[in-house]
């Protein structure tokens, strides 16, 4: 059937039309066309380092909410959290900082051109290793979701560094190429420390193996961690309860999209057979 036929016959399921609307993004192909370096970078280490992207003003602004929202939050109560972690989950319904960081166009257009399609924010968590943090376990944030691999790529994480990385400070270990082993055992790959100026960005595939470092300073080490998934995926964190309505409507349009108020595939996510990105527009 052709585009034209597929459009006259309403049927969603023409493999056309879901290819059309597998592509409505945020990015236009132009802009994936200008991150092809980066996308090549990802599929083949499983990562890249981006620097450079926030100013110091934003750093400050950043960092300042962050040190405002930690004053009411816990340490960590696991191994896995880290007991000298403070971790700020459901970011986006505390502070209007870190949105620039989430709608960010490069970041969005690597993440739609790599995962090869419509994207959501799966969660936003502000992070900070305090001094005396030992490592993380290495583990795969993909592991959220039981389907066998080798499969495509369904995450594609991001870590903000509000405060520079070092190999002291807990900086992300790593092994490169690890996102393509099938195996769910940590690879013998020998890891990576990374390090990276403040206002760098970390980008990797949801397969790869990492984790925190340990921080065998006395000082913090700051960071913002988001994760974008496939759009047609559940997300992390169930944004449309932790997330007011009010906060919602107080948002950009590609902020909405990305928390998910938008159809994905061809009718996921419909409300009365109409896209509810709408309903920002009526209500």
């Amino acid at each position: 059937m052709h585009e034209s036929s597929a459009r006259k016959s309403g049927n969603p399921f023409d493999i056309q039309v879901r290819d059309a609307q597998r592509r409505k993004g945020l990015s236009s192909p132009d802009e994936r066309q200008a991150v092809a370096a980066d996308v090549a970078a990802l599929g083949r280490d499983g990562y890249v380092v981006l620097e450079g992207l926030l100013d110091a003003d934003t750093l400050a602004e950043v960092g300042a909410e962050m040190d405002r929202l930690h004053r009411s939050t816990p340490l960590g109560i696991t191994d896995f959290e880290g007991f000298q972690t403070k971790r700020i989950y459901n970011l986006i319904a505390k502070t209007r900082a870190a949105d620039a960081l989430c709608s960010q166009a490069r970041i969005v257009a690597i993440a739609e051109a790599y995962l090869d399609g419509q994207i959501q924010l799966s969660s936003a968590t502000g992070i900070t290793l305090l001094g005396g943090e030992s490592a993380q376990d290495l583990h795969r944030d993909d592991s959220l979701y039981p389907l066998p691999r080798p499969r495509p790529p369904l995450v594609v994480g991001a870590l903000w560094a509000i405060d520079a990385y070092t190999a002291q400070n807990g900086g992300t270990v790593l092994i490169p190429g690890s996102h393509t082993a099938p195996e769910d055992h940590v690879p013998d790959g020998p890891p990576v420390s990374i390090v990276m100026p403040a206002g760098s960005v970390l980008l990797f595939d949801g397969g790869m193996w990492h984790g925190g470092g340990t921080n065998t300073t006395d000082r913090e080490r700051r960071a913002i961690s988001l994760s974008y998934c496939c759009a047609w995926l559940r997300q992390q964190e169930n944004a449309y309860l932790s997330i007011p309505l009010e906060t919602v409507r107080s948002l950009s349009r590609p902020m909405r999209c990305l928390l998910g108020y938008t159809t994905a595939s061809i009718m996921l996510g419909q409300v009365e057979r109409r896209n509810p990105i709408h309903w920002f527009d009526e209500a």
